[in-house]
């Protein structure tokens, strides 16, 4: 672009934007999707005119700009637009500059840039605003690994205070991050994807709301500390994450990602899931995928879920902590008729704490939501919601009795309100001798069980 040479006509004499006699030139519409830390790199001449003013003067002292030139941006195909540069003059000679775009116009679809002069008809001092080799760059986002892929693991050192990003090294595409927030040197460390897919898959839960994302990760360190923190962040491409969605209906703000010490990919884990207090779902390339990012301690086996109070035994003292920290707690059961606090008995302590225990509750309380009021100081907020619930596994140790509590994993034979679970890797399969009543039973692939003749197994759920 070049101004003609400056004047003392009233022709480039303007005060607002619209007004014809100031120029301006406008670019065409630029699609900056999946770019972030966009830069603006021009040529330009601009000596236009400023005077200095006397600090006793009315103006104050410094220097008054009179004809100059500014630079703006639109992420909106110019119904808006926002400025970005202002008072450019005192350059005769060829200068370089770069302008970084704020944060706004980051993935945008509709961008634009505009030059403008301006001129107050007064002194003429040329040249005016000339401006050439006009180049803009951003920062694109890492494609998301997705497919199922031999190498889909890598390996790097993760040392103390470390940010690691981990890449499919064929493929080149993001698979996670890794910051340690601890002095702890965890070594080389090896992230990779075990299981790929655009659905959902079941792990602990009996329910469609309980599956895991079939997109599951396995971290392993050389040097392991299960005390030191860190902070993981999981990528994932729309289709994944709606698949899940789908699958599950569940909600985008129920996700969370899961860790568990035992293979996500085998059923049921042979370990209990563990959800983060801390769990920041962001947008991806242009908005069109997702990172999810926790903090955790302990590396192991992760997906996403939707967060869920895993089945408990029978007679065991269950556990739920707050993940909001505040001033004041008071935590509330949900029966069936809606929320009410609840007290310090026989059963819950703790409940003004940010962490609810109880002792032995009965399994007819099994399907009790518990969560926690907490002040702040933005007022109270309500921590997610747990559900108690009850469930056993089949062990099969010493015999094929069911009523032996001997081959039950937690030592209880289950009753009406208890969940089982059979696995093909029992030592025995169980058989029923005597009548009984259980809540749920999931059988697992080549797993089974005999009722023996004349004997009723009741199944409620």
């Amino acid at each position: 672009m070049y101004i003609s040479n400056n004047g003392s006509s009233l022709a480039y004499n303007g005060t607002t934007a619209s007004d014809s006699t100031i120029v301006r030139i406008e670019s065409p519409v630029i699609n900056a999707t999946g770019f972030s830390k966009i830069l603006l790199t021009y040529l330009y001449k601009c000596n236009g005119e400023f005077v200095f003013v006397n600090s006793g003067s009315p103006a104050g002292g410094g220097a008054a700009v009179l004809d100059y030139g500014r630079i703006y941006y639109s992420i909106n195909n110019g119904n808006s637009w926002v400025l970005v540069k202002d008072n450019i003059y005192g350059r005769s000679t060829k200068l370089t500059d770069v302008v970084e775009l704020p944060a706004a116009a980051n993935n945008s679809s509709q961008l634009k840039i505009a030059f403008e002069w301006r001129n107050n008809s007064s002194v003429v001092n040329n040249p005016p605003f000339i401006i050439d080799s006009l180049v803009m760059k951003g920062t694109a986002s890492s494609p998301i690994q997705s497919a199922s892929d031999p190498a889909n693991a890598e390996e790097k050192y993760l040392g103390p205070y470390q940010t690691v990003h981990y890449y499919n090294p064929v493929t080149q595409r993001i698979m996670a991050t890794i910051q340690n927030t601890s002095a702890f040197d965890f070594g080389c460390t090896r992230a990779e994807l075990v299981r790929t897919g655009t659905g959902a898959s079941p792990a602990w839960g009996l329910l469609p709301g309980e599956k895991i994302s079939d997109k599951v990760y396995r971290v392993t360190p050389a040097n392991s500390n299960p005390a030191a923190p860190y902070t993981i962040t999981l990528y994932f491409t729309d289709a994944e994450l709606s698949g899940w969605l789908n699958a599950t209906g569940n909600r985008i703000n129920d996700l969370a990602i899961v860790k568990s010490n035992a293979d996500l990919t085998q059923l049921p884990p042979a370990a209990p899931a563990v959800f983060s207090g801390s769990n920041i779902r962001s947008a991806y390339g242009g908005g069109m995928h997702s990172l999810v990012t926790s903090s955790f301690t302990g590396f192991s086996y992760f997906a996403i879920s939707k967060p869920f109070g895993n089945p408990v035994c029978p007679s065991t003292n269950p556990y739920y902590a707050s993940d909001i920290t505040g001033t004041a707690y008071q935590w509330q059961v949900n029966t069936g008729s809606g929320y009410t606090n609840i007290v310090n008995g026989t059963i819950y302590t703790g409940t003004a704490t940010d962490t609810l225990r109880l002792t032995s509750p009965p399994t007819n309380w099994y399907g009790y939501v518990y969560r926690c009021a907490v002040t702040t100081p933005l007022g109270v907020v309500y921590t997610q919601a747990f559900t108690l619930r009850f469930g056993v596994n089949w062990q099969g140790t010493v015999s094929t009795a069911w009523e032996n509590p001997l081959n039950w994993g937690c030592g209880v034979v289950p009753d009406a309100n208890t969940d089982v679970t059979i696995s093909a890797g029992a030592g025995f399969m169980p058989q029923v001798n005597t009548g009984t009543s259980i809540r749920s039973l999931k059988l697992l692939p080549g797993a089974n069980v005999v009722v023996k003749t004349g004997v009723i197994l009741l199944v409620s759920k």
